[in-house]
């Protein structure tokens, strides 16, 4: 036998306070009587010395002690049997990633975890320390390093499921990092899968949930705009035993888009899928998931979620040094554009209508209120121009970066280019003859593209090529309001949830949503399916002393209010 929290045995003095109550002559009440009758009726009734009224008198003692003991024991936590664990220093890691959301027999496997974890926080030693950490999108230590108590119990019930992926591997190195210098501590891991080599060596326990049968899910997920429509792909897994019949529905602000069905997919099988639907107005997109023919233990990856941009939100203002002069070649892309969702109103100065405006031939005299390309201007503005090269010149390099994806422009012949001076928050991105014409950067929010080639066939074949399309495709995409597939830990403007779902932001006052869209996680045919069982530990008597000490109490106070009234 031990004791958990051995603290509270100081209490057994108060055994003191009975025992100078029982050795106290119990008073007794004055009776005036005129007959003799009566005082021997009394003297009769009184046990005066009677070994009786000695033995009611120690038995009372002993009660009242006895129920002191076993609510002192109570408190200070006496177990029976030995804990599992010797370390003098125990650290146990929860692992709250998705697939522990599984379940099994009516319970989720998470669920199963925490009940394992605090049984063997119970049942550790009073003179061991326990930390409780849990491992989501980072280590998050839930319960200090201490004695283990109710409140570590407390801790380790009160972790959330994280409902995403978790580098498990990456949890153990950091948790190495923080506590596995000391020799004499082990960590316990609670999970779905052996535990990865790490550096702890053999000082690594874990607690394994049982197999979670079979799952599907949806696992990749994309919505972009084309005009007033919008495309939703997305791909769904069978993770089954068998072939399954996968259907869903697309919702669009909660109106029906689209369905879907995928009949017969095959074991460990994957369907990528496309539907389209017209809303011209921003769009929360809700994509669900149904399985026939195999058992779903996996709910949370049935549904996936994402933000696409209205039309307006797209819009690009285009300003030109002369409304009578525009230039034809830009106008064709910003058309082709459109299929995209990028729609455009011609100005003629430096309107605020758009998210984006591209300025041809001209630069804004201060920084642009948004974010814009600026193509080929000729008289300074915010940024200063150096001059013309007159020459022409050959585009000999160009950066390794995403806004020159599909984009080469090496060997392209150029005349009349402009260059102007970096400015220290740019980046250069293409060269000829070590000169940068063309670069990008961001200042205060506003993000600005520079080309310096004129957009003109006399001048260049650039506007005749693929790369100019591109070019300025890849350039709107990286200004433009984007799709918002958010996952579990991602921060959106500083507020996260661990729970799947939309996400009110108090910030912007829109909602934001997020989804588990993990393989990975989804896959739950990656768990060896074998259970371990918690060795035989310690087995807390309080609830018992508890119960005992009311039944004696109950006793005790029938004899003491008897002999008192008697």
């Amino acid at each position: 036998m031990s004791f958990s929290n051995p603290g509270f045995l100081w209490l057994l003095l108060f055994i003191i306070i009975p025992l100078i109550l029982y050795l106290m002559p119990l008073p007794r009440k004055r009776i005036n009587t005129s007959a003799l009758f009566l005082w021997e009726k009394f003297l009769g009734k009184e046990p005066f010395g009677r070994s009786s009224e000695r033995f009611k008198r120690f038995l009372g003692f002993t009660l009242a002690a006895l129920i002191i003991t076993l609510l002192v024991f109570a408190a200070a936590d006496l177990s029976v049997g030995v804990s599992p664990v010797k370390a003098k220093a125990l650290i146990i890691l929860m692992d709250n990633s998705a697939s522990m959301n599984a379940v099994t027999s009516g319970k989720s496997n998470f669920e199963k975890a925490k009940a394992a974890a605090a049984k063997i926080a119970e049942s550790l030693d009073a003179g061991s320390l326990v930390s409780v950490v849990e491992a989501a999108d980072e280590l998050r230590v839930v319960y200090p390093s201490g004695v283990p108590s109710r409140e570590t119990v407390r801790k380790i019930e009160g972790i959330e499921s994280f409902d995403g992926p978790v580098d498990v591997k990456g949890m153990l190195e950091k948790a190495f990092k923080l506590w596995g210098n000391n020799e004499g501590t082990e960590i316990y891991m609670f999970t779905d899968r052996e535990p990865p080599e790490s550096a702890w060596g053999t000082r690594v326990r874990s607690w394994i949930a049982p197999h979670a049968k079979w799952n599907a899910g949806i696992i990749a997920l994309s919505a972009e705009r084309a005009g007033d429509d919008i495309v939703v792909k997305f791909t769904v897994a069978n993770y089954g035993e068998k072939n399954a019949a996968l259907s869903g529905t697309v919702f669009g602000n909660g109106r029906t888009g689209g369905t879907y069905e995928e009949r017969d997919v095959p074991p460990g099988a994957v369907r990528e899928v496309s539907v389209r639907f017209t809303e011209p107005g921003r769009a929360a997109v809700n994509v669900t998931l149904a399985a026939r023919g195999i058992d779903d233990t996996l709910e949370i990856d049935n549904e996936a979620r994402v933000i696409v941009p209205s039309i307006d939100e797209m819009r690009v203002n285009v300003v030109w040094p002369d409304i009578k002069s525009r230039n034809t070649y830009v106008l064709s892309v910003l058309a082709a554009l459109r299929a995209e969702g990028v729609g455009y109103p011609v100005s003629g100065g430096e309107g605020e209508g758009g998210a984006a405006s591209v300025f041809v031939n001209t630069m804004p005299s201060a920084l642009p209120k948004n974010s814009s390309v600026v193509i080929c201007p000729y008289l300074s503005g915010f940024v200063e121009v150096q001059g013309l090269l007159d020459k022409p010149v050959v585009i000999d390099r160009q950066a390794d970066d995403p806004l020159l994806k599909d984009v080469n422009l090496r060997g392209l012949s150029v005349k009349g280019v402009v260059l102007t001076k970096i400015p220290g928050w740019a980046k250069p991105l293409v060269w000829a003859e070590d000169k940068p014409i063309i670069w990008a950067g961001e200042i205060n929010g506003i993000r600005i593209f520079y080309i310096g080639i004129p957009v003109s066939a006399a001048s260049s074949r650039l506007p005749l090529t693929a790369s100019f399309p591109a070019l300025m495709r890849n350039a709107l995409s990286w200004m433009l309001p984007g799709q918002e597939i958010l996952r579990p830990g991602e921060y959106i403007n500083g507020w996260t949830s661990r729970k799947i779902g939309f996400i009110e932001s108090k910030a912007d006052n829109r909602s934001h949503a997020f989804s588990l869209l993990d393989a990975g996680e989804s896959d739950l045919r990656k768990v060896s399916g074998k259970e371990s069982a918690l060795p035989p530990g310690r087995r807390s008597l309080a609830p018992l002393m508890t119960v005992l000490a009311m039944i004696l109490l109950g006793l005790e106070w029938a004899l003491f209010h008897k002999r008192y009234t008697e």
